[in-house]
């Protein structure tokens, strides 16, 4: 997984982020470029969605905060940043700009296969025990 498929999103992990665990849930449904113009069980399960993955980012990387930001700026398609905080961070316990989380270049391919799939033990429920 540097990507995965949930009920209603898919995520993305981003290759270059600074902060492991920093990744995007997209809506998979109909084009909207807002959460409220989903219906209400569509809105239900779109959150649903992302709680799960910030839980499965909580779990496996234990940062000191989890920010959600749900954005469209570049993108008009509704999506959610799930954005985790370390304290050794480039800006611990404060807004972190958005050239700071993110490398020039992408991590290596372990590190990132690594965290993908240490995520994907935590959705899909496989992780050993």
């Amino acid at each position: 997984m540097t990507g995965a498929s949930l009920t209603s999103t898919v995520v993305r992990l981003d290759p270059r982020s600074r902060l492991p665990g920093y990744c995007v849930v997209a809506w998979n449904g109909q084009h909207v470029a807002e959460a409220f113009a989903l219906s209400k069980d569509q809105s239900a399960a779109y959150w649903a969605d992302v709680s799960r993955v910030a839980r499965a980012i909580d779990r496996v990387f234990q940062p000191m905060k989890i920010n959600l930001m749900t954005l469209g700026n570049w993108v008009p398609h509704l999506h959610t940043h799930i954005v985790p905080r370390y304290a050794d961070d480039p800006a611990p316990g404060n807004p972190i700009s958005w050239e700071d989380m993110f490398y020039d270049e992408p991590l290596p391919d372990a590190t990132l296969r690594d965290h993908a799939e240490r995520l994907a033990a935590v959705l899909y429920g496989t992780e050993s025990t």
